[in-house]
């Protein structure tokens, strides 16, 4: 029988890879720490750091000039985030 959540991470999982990342532990640590493969920690560290960025970028431009600045930072994290979805329905494994 296989696993259907095979290429997943559970949100424990990634909690751990992104707390050991917080603290300063470096990529090979992490994946020794918490028994991820490489890849997967950096493709976790990529996604968070993407929307993170753009919603720090919303907030300093918001804080420093109008809420017209935020408008592209706006239209770019609408973008992402309706990709991500798209992504995860379009290479949704079948039942």
């Amino acid at each position: 029988m296989y696993n259907i959540s095979m290429n997943k991470l559970s949100i424990e999982k990634r909690t751990q890879v992104i707390t050991a990342l917080v603290e300063g532990n470096s990529i090979r640590a992490t994946c020794r720490m918490t028994g991820t493969a490489k890849w997967t920690v950096i493709r976790l560290l990529t996604s968070v750091g993407a929307m993170k960025n753009f919603g720090l970028a919303s907030g300093i431009l918001l804080t420093l000039f109008s809420e017209r600045a935020t408008i592209p930072t706006s239209i770019m994290t609408v973008f992402f985030l309706s990709r991500t979805l798209w992504l995860g329905f379009h290479f949704k494994k079948p039942a």
